[in-house]
């Protein structure tokens, strides 16, 4: 894969562990919504998706810094100006229009891709988020925006109740099992390898036909 240089030029801090970093994008990289960058900082890599689309001058991501993590504690405090190394883009999730709806389901910050799904264009059928809390729950205004369903499945008490944000108390398997109709779907799942493996079961048994685009953040 081609190598690039990149240089941090902003930083967004969404709470005590959520950011969108900003990097200058280089003139020749070409991407599809939905695809990875692999960052790379003294001999440490890993990979984040990209939350911005092709027709946008730079590139950013979403991420959480996971206190024993190698690489997220080092990103969020590297100061605006930084130089890093990339490679990519890689990655297969990307956006299939198709004639059967589309339902989006995501755990914490496996709702990047989608931000740059619905950023693309794309309009799901439903989009549902699943997190601890409603302050761990971001890009609600943009992806709400772009599908009549919009829900954050928390799983915990929703202290915030009367913000008019439509919220679900449970887990997303418990949401899709109780509110989506019966139907053939092409379901999207991004985040925890658990979340994915129980949804997918959940669609076999109560979804026959539909298709299953999958990946895997944690």
């Amino acid at each position: 894969m081609p190598a690039y240089s990149l240089t941090l030029t902003g930083r967004h801090q969404w709470s005590n562990t959520a950011f969108e970093l900003t990097f200058s994008r280089p003139p020749d990289f070409d991407y599809v919504p939905g695809q990875r960058i692999r960052l790379v900082h003294r001999n440490v890599a890993r990979d984040y998706s990209l939350i911005t689309i092709p027709g946008d001058p730079e590139l950013a991501i979403y991420l959480r810094r996971i206190h024993t993590g190698v690489l997220t504690p080092v990103l969020v405090d590297l100061p605006c100006g930084a130089d890093l190394h990339a490679t990519g883009p890689l990655g297969y999730f990307t956006w299939h229009a198709s004639s059967r709806p589309a339902v989006w389901v995501a755990t914490g910050t496996g709702i990047a891709p989608f931000v740059a799904f619905a950023r693309a264009g794309a309009r799901p059928l439903a989009i549902l988020h699943g997190a601890t809390s409603l302050a761990e729950i971001h890009y609600q205004e943009e992806l709400s925006a772009c599908t009549a369903t919009y829900v954050p499945c928390l799983s915990t008490p929703n202290p915030a109740a009367g913000s008019g944000l439509k919220t679900f108390q449970g887990q997303v398997t418990a949401y899709l099992a109780e509110h989506l109709p019966r139907a053939v779907y092409d379901f999207y799942l991004c985040g925890r390898g658990a979340m994915i493996r129980e949804v997918t079961l959940l669609v076999d048994q109560h979804f026959p036909g539909s298709r299953v685009f999958s990946e895997t953040f944690y």
